[in-house]
């Protein structure tokens, strides 16, 4: 800066042995400065006094902003009195004002570090060179100050616990602070002289120059990612280039900084995981769909390129399939430090998951991935309470599947073969077989499922026999683990052991009455401890297969005797209907030949046997009204007068009026009641028209005219069939229902 003399105050400290020579330079300066104050000092020694006052802090460095000292002073030293000046401020100015100092002396104090000298002779010039002094002490307090402050600041940053490093304006390392060596492990001198790009796995060689270039238009770059130490290492990297610049705003240096941000960005890490991973998990309403979703999840979160899930069974093995990616591969190569994790609810692994890291993984990432399957527990404990739940209610429900099978009827082979099937699935079994009592004590297999051979068809099972035979000796369950180590069993059994890789077998006696009535024989292909819950279950279904069994026997017994009575009740409709012809001479032998070929051709509508059951007793009833019409009308030779045709007309409803009277044969009526009503309504007794005439009725019409036309009457011989078919393709539409005649003219008669 510019010092203007009369705007300057000035303090001075002058050494000088001559008063009077002082009141010169005093007079002097004070006609150039605006104020002069000044400390007279003639010895060496008041001069080294006055220096340790500003030393020690007793006088303020400001006291004095400029030092004259005269050089002749008797005992005195120049240089030792400027030595000990620059020894306590190098900003004050020591200028020399004598007039007995040589040229060789005055460069030496220069050289030494005084400003200027000045002889006496020619002290005018002093206010002058002490206005430049003041300037130059400025100067160099201003300087002083820089260095101070780059010292500070050098000293920050390598005591800085982040590591920083200098870059030359091409990119090449030219200073690191220790806090860089320690992130990084390179040295200094390893990097001086190399570019940036050398040493990092962040960025590539363009990668940096185009960063450079970027630098030229904005004051800093930012960057983060997977970083490399010099060991291999791996840690996420926030990193920050920034220009350097000097007065000229010139950039000439880059300031690298760069942080080991892991720990911050597992700290988010985790925060996403807790705020979006519950979230999914929650919305999954099945086991499946909640392995998927961790599955995908765990790829899109962290270095992995294959993530899949395996449950496990309860002794602890995997049990297909896969959730996510196959792994089983993986699995199968051995145990790979982090590679598997397991999935753990209740203090209970539940499934495994397997991972393939990419080769970016970074150190700590496992243990986040724990962290996210911690977030599985709760979801899935919600999920197997219900998976359990409807497990306990499929086993409840099989009790309503026997009462439905073995209580409608159907076909008991079916039935049990469900029954097994079911009994199997809810057991968790890979076979089952069952074995049913015979009268000679031994035991037969009955049923099987699951089985991949046939090797248990008609297997029979001696009582005491290992192992089915044993749970029918002692009357209970009876259980073998490791199947194929014991030689003990027969060679079949061995050899199904062997064909279906069966490893443990339990033999549930089915008892009732205190008897064995059969057994449920399970096989599974691993080993297998069941619960109290699996063997009380297995033993209700044991028992409710017993209920079924003895159900269909009785079911059976019944059944024959029902057969029988049918027997006789058919019987005695077939004589009623025999001897109703015995009243009619022209239709003798018409009813059981007309009910053989209806029911031929009546299966071709109806399958329900016993509606076709019913259809066969009202063909043979079919004319039962006929009962009611007398034998004059009923055998007359000659046609009917309007008036006894009208009576004759009225037997269909003395059919009807008949059968309703009797409970067995209420159902029976639509033959023997519909089977005069004609397709265009022109029949009796109600005059029905088209399908408001029972199928039964429409089918047995045809038949029904069919046979009589092809019959002999006493009064005409019988028709070919060529003739009675062309009659009935005739009145097809009219008489009868044209789609039923076209099907019976199809038949092959």
């Amino acid at each position: 800066m510019t010092i203007v003399p009369q705007e300057t105050d000035l303090n001075i400290l002058i050494v000088e042995d001559n008063r009077d020579d002082v009141d010169l330079l005093m007079y002097r300066l004070r006609k150039s400065f605006k104020s002069v104050s000044y400390t007279h000092v003639s010895t060496l020694e008041q001069y080294l006094e006055a220096v340790r006052h500003l030393a020690n802090g007793k006088l303020d460095r400001t006291s004095y902003n400029i030092i004259i000292s005269d050089w002749a002073v008797p005992g005195y030293d120049g240089f030792v009195a400027l030595q000990a000046l620059q020894d306590v401020d190098e900003t004050i100015p020591f200028i020399v004002v004598s007039g007995t100092i040589g040229e060789p002396t005055a460069v030496a104090l220069i050289k030494a570090g005084a400003y200027d000298f000045v002889l006496k002779d020619q002290s005018a010039h002093l206010p002058y060179v002490i206005t430049k002094a003041l300037e130059w002490a400025d100067q160099r307090r201003i300087e002083q100050e820089q260095r101070r402050q780059i010292e500070m600041q050098t000293k920050a940053l390598s005591c800085s616990p982040i590591a920083m490093a200098i870059l030359d304006n091409e990119g090449t390392f030219e200073w690191i602070n220790p806090a860089y060596e320690v992130l990084t492990g390179w040295t200094l001198a390893e990097l001086k002289g190399h570019h940036l790009w050398e040493f990092t796995a962040l960025a590539s060689q363009s990668d940096c120059s185009q960063v450079f270039e970027e630098l030229e238009h904005k004051e800093a770059h930012q960057c983060e990612g997977m970083e490399t130490r010099k060991d291999g290492s791996r840690y996420h990297e926030l990193r920050q280039l920034a220009k350097l610049l000097d007065t000229n705003t010139t950039s000439q240096r880059y300031l690298l900084i760069r942080q080991d941000i892991t720990f911050l960005k597992e700290y988010r890490t985790r925060l996403e995981i807790d705020a979006e991973l519950p979230q999914i998990l929650a919305n999954c309403q099945t086991l499946h769909a909640l392995y998927q979703q961790a599955a995908a999840y765990i790829r899109r979160t962290f270095d992995i390129e294959r993530a899949g899930f395996i449950r496990l069974d309860e002794q602890g093995t995997s049990v297909p399939p896969w959730y996510g990616d196959d792994m089983s591969q993986s699995l199968s190569l051995g145990i790979i430090q982090g590679t598997r994790f397991p999935v753990i609810v209740s203090g209970t692994t539940k499934a495994l998951c397997v991972v393939e890291w990419k080769p970016s993984f970074m150190e700590g990432s496992a243990l986040l991935l724990s962290y996210a399957l911690e977030k599985m527990e709760q979801p899935l404990a919600r999920l197997e309470a219900q998976e359990n739940a409807r497990e306990w209610m499929k086993r409840l429900s099989l009790l309503d599947v026997f009462r439905e099978y073995f209580g409608s009827g159907r076909n008991f082979g079916a039935a049990i073969s469900k029954v097994i099937r079911l009994i199997r699935e809810t057991l968790r079994a890979d076979s089952i077989t069952l074995y049913i009592s015979n009268n000679d004590g031994t035991f037969a297999c009955r049923n099987y499922d699951g089985f991949r051979t046939d090797l248990i068809k008609g297997a029979i099972i001696q009582a005491g026999q290992k192992n089915v035979g044993l749970a029918v000796k002692e009357l209970r369950i009876v259980a073998a683990d490791d199947l194929a180590q014991d030689s003990s069993y027969v060679p079949q059994f061995r050899e199904l052991i062997a064909r279906e890789h069966f490893v443990s077998q339990y033999c549930v006696p089915v008892i009732l009455f205190n008897e064995v009535q059969a057994v449920l024989e399970l096989f599974f292909r691993h080993p297998f401890k069941p619960d109290e819950t699996w063997l009380a279950f297995a033993q209700a279904a044991a028992y409710q297969t017993g209920l079924a069994l003895e159900f269909q026997s009785v079911i059976e017994e019944l059944d024959g005797a029902y057969q029988e009575l049918q027997s006789a009740n058919e019987s005695i409709i077939e004589g009623l209907s025999s001897a109703l012809e015995f009243r009619d001479e022209e239709t003798e032998g018409h009813t059981l030949r007309v009910t053989a070929l209806f029911m031929s051709f009546a299966s071709r509508f109806i399958q329900d046997e016993n509606e076709l059951k019913k259809l066969r007793i009202g063909s043979l009833l079919h004319d039962i009204g006929k009962i009611g019409i007398p034998d004059a009308i009923l055998n007359k030779p000659s046609p009917l007068t309007p008036e006894e045709r009208a009576v004759m007309q009225k037997h269909p409803l003395i059919s009807k009026e008949i059968l309703s009277r009797i409970p067995s044969l209420g159902d029976c009526v639509d033959i023997p009641l519909y089977h005069h009503e004609k397709y265009d309504g022109t029949g009796y007794p109600y005059g029905l028209k088209g399908e408001e005439i029972p199928l039964a009725a429409r089918i047995f019409a045809v038949i029904d005219v069919y046979e009589a036309l092809t019959s002999d009457r006493p009064y005409r011989k019988a028709w070919s069939k060529e003739k009675a078919i062309e009659y009935i393709r005739d009145n097809a539409g009219t008489h009868f229902d044209p789609e039923i005649a076209l099907r019976f003219m199809e038949l092959n008669l």
